[in-house]
């Protein structure tokens, strides 16, 4: 007969019960320097819904959802880490703007300041978490937009340490080394939340204005769960979906939206079945949308490149990662986007190390300067975008 505890539903419990344990002792045992570190990375590595959790303090700002904060977490995660997803939660709320009507659903509040996890954040006149740029662009100034969620944002991370900063400073001081007058503006039109639809709809909306030279859309492994919030608060607000690519992925993907919209739904946590058929169908939205965009570029004579950006967390390592960056890869692959994969950035290193707070998987500044890094080694080692980029060597 098999033993109980040695079978593999019973493993989870004896974590939980070591863990437990330890904790009970800590007031009475002196403990080794980074135990409470170590303790937080195996809470995340065996909490039983973590990517849920990832996304759960947007649920409320777009899709209403009333269910409890803590409902995601244990209570020992509770006890050791407290409440990031309420906390953050409040502060999505704070620094957006709600927008019910409109397919964005929320966007940034413009000319905004305040402290997020110690670091000053700040938003430019046009609702950007970035440096202050002119609508025209200057003579002999080459602009890349970068399209993306909270990660690319920087979410708790000052601007001039965010990755997309930092990857502008180095293009200036790396094009004067190489003796090119060229000048480089990089802008964030990254937004928490944000799904990729809503990427595809900030770039017309919002970025083309700008004049852009070169966009980079960047994409995360829990997508998945932006789209679902993303449909999800469309449905609720009764906004019509817009495009047809849109449309069209919706059908294949079995979501009725006049029956869901007749139904008046009004909390996307009880919507278990229209949950299921967005994560299921979520490379029939990935691949819509990275087709219409890059038949957009083309058209607009716009080169492209798509990132895959991690977070901080064990969720994202390299065994639980390998189907969704092949899944990338393919997708840019067949509309001839080139895809740089930084989603081994942080392997080598404990969640600790690079999350902004614990039970927060946000990358800190010392993240964003590793995905800096990253990049850069990849625009690099690319002949057709390290061209792009700095023509005319000397």
């Amino acid at each position: 007969m098999n033993d109980p505890k040695s079978t593999p539903e019973a493993r989870p419990s004896l974590v939980w019960l070591l863990v437990t344990t330890s904790v009970l002792i800590a007031g009475l045992t002196p403990l080794p320097t980074g135990w409470a570190s170590s303790v937080r990375e195996t809470l995340q590595s065996n909490s039983p819904d973590r990517a849920t959790a990832a996304g759960g303090y947007y649920e409320g700002l777009i899709a209403g959802s009333s269910a409890s904060d803590r409902g995601a977490q244990t209570p020992l995660e509770r006890c050791l880490i407290g409440n990031p997803i309420g906390h953050n939660r409040s502060q999505v709320k704070e620094v957006t703007r709600e927008l019910k009507d409109d397919f964005l659903q929320f966007d940034l509040k413009p000319n905004y300041e305040s402290r997020f996890f110690g670091q000053p954040f700040a938003t430019s006149s046009e609702g950007l978490h970035d440096r202050e740029y002119d609508l025209d662009k200057p003579a002999n100034v080459y602009r890349i937009i970068l399209l993306g969620s909270s990660i690319d944002m920087g979410w708790g991370v000052a601007t001039p340490d965010t990755y997309e900063n930092l990857l502008e400073d180095w293009l200036n001081a790396e094009a004067g080394r190489r003796g090119i007058s060229r000048r480089f503006e990089v802008l964030n039109f990254a937004v928490p939340a944000y799904g990729p639809v809503q990427r595809y709809e900030v770039f017309h909306r919002k970025a083309l204005a700008y004049h852009p030279d070169f966009v980079l859309f960047s994409s995360t492994m829990i997508d998945p769960r932006l789209v679902e919030i993303h449909l999800g608060g469309l449905i609720k607000n009764k906004v019509d979906l817009k495009y047809d690519f849109f449309k069209q992925a919706v059908s294949a993907a079995g979501i009725d939206i006049d029956r869901e919209q007749a139904s008046g739904w009004a909390n996307l946590n009880h919507q278990a079945a229209f949950k299921a058929k967005v994560k299921q169908n979520h490379w029939t939205f990935a691949d819509a949308v990275l087709q219409t965009l890059a038949a957009d570029c083309r058209s607009l004579g716009l080169p492209i490149a798509c990132l895959l950006v991690p977070r901080a967390s064990r969720d994202d390592a390299s065994d639980a990662r390998a189907l969704t960056v092949a899944r990338q890869n393919g997708i840019s692959a067949r509309h001839a986007i080139p895809f740089i994969d930084l989603s081994a950035t942080f392997d080598a290193l404990g969640a600790s190390t690079v999350e902004i707070a614990p039970g927060d998987d946000h990358p800190n500044a010392l993240g964003h300067r590793l995905l800096f890094e990253k990049l850069e080694q990849a625009l690099l080692a690319n002949p057709e975008l390290s061209r792009e980029l700095f023509p005319n060597e000397r």
